[in-house]
């Protein structure tokens, strides 16, 4: 069957992780991989590949007469790795991860070298930028076996390694675009206001009546977007997400694949849709970036507001299950200013931090340098995700 519709391209994109799932369980089992399950991922990435391009991007429908733009390099390119390193030997996947990434090898040497120094305890990473590369939609950045392999890997030697985004955790949120199966992670979503951990869900306490408003918001927006001109804007870029105290649905892509007049005409919808429920705006502010439309709960006496950081969050984790954040050397991953927030609250708890983030913006460098005095940045998430597996392994052999 060919991808014709973003809606095929969705269906296909869950059966392609419910697979990658089973081969990563058989791996970790230390079970053989048959050349024909490898050969299956193989076809995955040719039917990628066979969907019509236009402009340079490959061009899916969305409602009758509607079409869109959207890059694939993600979802082909995770795929592709997996082929291979699956089925080549690590110097050849080396080698792969080197031409796609600039500074690969650079990055892998200094990063040993500089993590090599530490006795790391506890590690906090932010996951798209950081330690999953990026995905022109939050909804089809699935993990591929090797990320998710490299990265058991150092769970393995450590108690309580957090992974901590701002996506939700549930709803086409964290846990759906994650392979690896429970207990290697603290799973965090919505900056840390909830999290998943030894098979037991924590969330923050929230207004009674503020979480009525918000889930009467939420079918509001479910009920717009099941309607099938509108159902585009819950598929490209973050796509309609239900965070914790937040919901955020995309009015745009990165690739601007959407008209803009359209584009516009659903941020007035959904400004509606909020006045309607809140007319008096006691409940909810409405931030517009462009690309998102982000309705946040603004009451601050239920602990939640457009000021919570993903340092808040890691308190909150850290007082539900305790991160012993003081025992030695903690490491602290991001790759915007917005993981700088876990960087500054694990500065107040303890000095012994390390740092490493994705970027190569000189005014974030800046910042980082401001909080730890350990730091390092890297040009690809593939760098640090190989440096991590590659301490894990110097760990667990000395």
């Amino acid at each position: 069957m060919r991808i014709k519709t973003i809606k095929d391209f969705y269906n296909f994109i869950f059966e392609t992780r419910d697979f990658k799932r089973k081969l990563l369980r058989k791996k970790l089992n230390a079970e053989k991989i048959k050349k024909s399950e490898i050969k299956k991922l193989e076809k995955y990435v040719v039917k990628l590949l066979k969907i019509p391009l236009g402009a340079g991007n490959h061009v899916l429908e969305y409602a009758e007469g509607k079409k869109t733009n959207l890059d694939l390099f993600y979802e082909i390119d995770e795929l592709t790795k997996d082929v291979i390193f699956l089925s080549e030997t690590e110097k050849n996947f080396m080698d792969y991860l080197n031409k796609m990434n600039e500074d690969f090898e650079n990055d892998v040497e200094t990063g040993l070298e500089f993590i090599s120094k530490s006795d790391i305890t506890t590690f906090i990473s932010d996951r798209d930028g950081t330690i999953n590369n990026y995905c022109g939609r939050y909804n089809s950045s699935i993990q591929s076996i090797y990320n998710a392999s490299y990265l058991i890997d150092i769970a393995k030697i450590l108690e309580k390694p957090v992974i901590l985004t701002s996506a939700p955790l549930q709803n086409t949120g964290f846990l759906d675009m994650n392979i690896m199966p429970p207990n290697f992670f603290v799973i965090a979503g919505s900056k840390g206001r909830e999290f998943t951990w030894k098979n037991q869900f924590y969330k923050m306490h929230l207004d009674e009546q503020q979480q009525q408003k918000l889930n009467i918001l939420n079918q509001k927006l479910q009920d717009l977007i099941n309607k099938p001109y509108y159902e585009v804007f819950a598929l490209i870029g973050s796509g309609l997400q239900f965070k914790f105290g937040e919901t955020t649905i995309a009015r745009q892509d990165v690739y601007n694949s959407i008209p803009q007049q359209d584009s516009q005409n659903f941020l007035q919808k959904v400004e509606e849709i909020v006045r309607n429920i809140d007319p008096k705006q006691e409940y909810f502010s409405i931030i517009d970036t462009g690309k998102d439309i982000e309705i946040i709960l603004h009451k601050k006496d239920a602990g939640v507001s457009s000021e919570f950081s993903k340092g808040d969050g890691i308190e909150f984790i850290s007082k539900k299950i305790g991160l012993n954040l003081t025992e030695a050397d903690n490491l602290i991953c991001g790759d915007t200013a917005s993981d700088l927030a876990m960087l500054e609250y694990a500065e107040k708890v303890t000095p012994n931090n390390y740092s490493i983030f994705v970027t190569q913006d000189e005014k974030l460098k800046e910042k980082v340098g401001k909080f730890a005095s350990k730091n390092l940045f890297v040009s690809s998430p593939d760098a640090l995700v190989t440096i991590l597996h590659k301490y894990a392994l110097e760990r667990s052999t000395n």
